[in-house]
């Protein structure tokens, strides 16, 4: 047999490194949930996004407990993507995976998994998560399950995660009743675990956390809080930083010369430039400020391009992050990075992904596309772009936002939801006149989004 068709294929070779997992206690007499529904053996079924059952297996799995990956064909690179991280980042030593050949025929999944259901009977507590997988997949095993466990006397742990709420709901089968539970703030994935359930590799000096500028990027939303500095500094850009008749940058040996405006609404840019970087060069030219900016290690030919790219647009990246850091505490977020080029193996991996902000609370990831276009269209490329690349990775948890200079957000974020069938909050679109209180409507967004 392959390795795709043994039964019970395990993998070794595990590295003892657990993230973190926080520990919640009800505020009633039934103590802790993580507790009472911990299990010795646990089922997960494998769908096509990793991400629910690695938040299971984390929450529910006693320690030096075992976990078997029900899968099919179509979900095999899944399962051995996800026994891996189970095994390298979570430390556990038992994970085995458990192939069935159809995801919709009842008796070739129960004839798939019987063996393994038999090996597990009388070897302490019990349970399926049925978040991934198909509905039919889901209950055939619950039924088949719950079967064995009126015949063994058992009481198995039946779960699954509610995505729209981050909710664990165990569910009251026989005389038990159904409860629920928010687990968000119970565990913390990182942004490279959740890139690794993939088989996601960031690009080399990705992500960046460190916003560059944060004077000089809220004097640019300030300026672009008005249609009038929109205009401005487009035109100012398009004439200076790019070729009149190409949508590039103009080569580096001229983008060198280029003089930051000194006049009209656009000076104040400048000024707070100036100050930012204590530099008193009159006119201040792009070649004065790399000395003094963050793009100074770099060879002058690149830390000019590089300046002129986050001039162009990049700021807005920088100044969205840092509204995110403002109340991460607040929420518990965990802010990712911001221009994330993910490296992906395309004979691994179907994904191509550049995420121009991210922050995750919890298992929940928000990506943030951030552009200075003012059009519909445009936008709303931006934040198809976004739903693609944010709901491949993060699943049906993902939110996706849009921070931009359009002056009818709410109008494009119903279109969008409506176009998608999603509900409120799983898409946000901020607008010219969001920006200069954009942490507080970004709080707005996490908290509804969240389910707080």
């Amino acid at each position: 047999m392959s390795d795709a068709d043994t039964p019970g294929t395990q993998y070794t070779g595990c590295t003892n490194v657990n993230i973190e997992i926080r520990n919640c206690t009800m505020n009633n007499h039934e103590g802790s949930f993580l507790e009472q529904y911990l299990c010795e053996t646990l089922l997960l079924i494998v769908g096509s996004n990793p991400l629910p059952n690695y938040v299971a297996a984390s929450l529910l799995l006693k320690e030096n407990g075992r976990v078997f990956l029900i899968h099919t064909p179509d979900t095999l690179g899944t399962a051995k993507r996800l026994q891996q991280v189970l095994c390298e980042i979570n430390g556990v030593k038992d994970v085995k995976r458990v192939p069935i050949k159809s995801s919709s025929s009842n008796v070739i999944i129960q004839d798939g998994i019987a063996a393994t259901i038999a090996s597990i009977l009388g070897q302490g507590q019990v349970g399926l998560n049925y978040t991934g997988g198909t509905k039919a997949m889901a209950v055939h095993i619950y039924r088949m399950l719950e079967q064995i466990a009126v015949r063994e006397s058992l009481q198995p742990v039946f779960s699954y995660l509610d995505p729209g709420e981050l909710r664990i709901i165990f569910d009251g089968h026989g005389n038990a009743t159904t409860t629920s539970y928010p687990v968000a703030e119970e565990i913390q994935v990182p942004l490279e675990v959740l890139l690794k359930l993939h088989n996601i590799d960031l690009v080399k000096n990705a992500p960046l956390r460190t916003p560059y500028l944060l004077k000089t990027a809220h004097s640019l939303a300030n300026l672009h809080s008005t249609t009038e500095g929109i205009k401005s500094w487009r035109q100012w850009c398009q004439t200076e930083l790019r070729r009149s008749s190409e949508d590039k940058f103009k080569p580096a040996g001229e983008l060198k010369k280029v003089i930051l405006p000194d006049d009209g609404d656009l000076a104040t840019v400048t000024t707070t430039l100036r100050q930012e970087i204590g530099c008193t060069q009159q006119p201040l030219t792009l070649a004065d400020v790399i000395p003094f900016s963050p793009w100074q290690g770099k060879k002058q030919r690149d830390a000019v391009e590089d300046l002129a790219r986050w001039l162009f647009g990049q700021w807005l990246e920088h100044f969205a992050y840092n509204e995110i850091q403002k109340i991460a505490v607040t929420h518990k977020l965990h802010p990712s990075g911001m221009g994330i080029g993910l490296d992906t193996d395309r004979e691994k991996s179907p994904y191509d992904f550049e995420v121009d902000v991210a922050a995750i609370y919890g298992y929940q990831l928000f990506g943030l596309s951030c552009t200075m276009d003012n059009t519909k269209n445009l936008c709303k490329a931006k934040l198809f772009e976004a739903e693609k690349r944010v709901h491949q990775l993060g699943g049906d948890e993902a939110c996706v936002g849009l921070v931009s200079c359009y002056d009818k957000p709410q109008r494009l974020e119903k279109e969008m939801l409506n176009a998608w069938g999603m509900k409120p909050n799983k898409v946000r679109v901020f607008g010219y006149q969001d920006l200069m209180h954009l942490s507080d409507k970004l709080d707005e967004w996490f908290s509804h989004a969240s389910g707080k």
